[in-house]
């Protein structure tokens, strides 16, 4: 009853389901069933390269995390939130993580030939900045 779309076909099924032989039972409700746990497995994403450091974690904490996702980082009502399936809470932060970067950039993105001004700079150059700066500061005293 608790995943059941249509209530009254639900109530009628539990309550012929009685009356049925195990073995149609079965037959009738293994695959609703499996598409039903599908549903909790988040699709992976065929681009990304699997990692070996990531541990198991219990259900709970794994929809804790995946709510504060939806809500937190993507702004969705809770009950949007609840209503979603972990492969499309998973799939709109990547868009919105993708959307970032084209916004902001991402580090990845950097070319490290550019003269981008916080690139690092030799202790020499600083030095010999610093003193031209102060030569500079003198002449305006003056």
């Amino acid at each position: 009853m608790a995943t059941a779309t249509d209530r009254r076909e639900a109530t009628a099924f539990l309550d012929q389901i009685d009356s049925t032989p195990l073995k149609g039972a079965a037959d009738a409700i293994t695959a609703p069933l499996l598409a039903l746990c599908a549903g909790f497995i988040p699709v992976s994403d065929n681009d990304t390269k699997p990692q070996s450091n990531i541990k198991p974690m219990p259900w709970p904490d794994f929809y804790r995390q995946l709510f504060r996702t939806a809500t937190g980082a993507l702004h969705w009502a809770p009950e949007v939130a609840w209503n979603a399936t972990p492969t499309e809470i998973n799939e709109a932060f990547a868009g919105h993580i993708a959307m970032l970067r084209t916004i902001h950039g991402s580090p990845d993105d950097a070319d490290p030939k550019s003269d981008d001004p916080r690139q690092e700079i030799a202790p020499e150059k600083v030095k010999a900045g610093i003193s031209k700066l102060r030569g500079l500061a003198k002449q305006r005293a003056t």
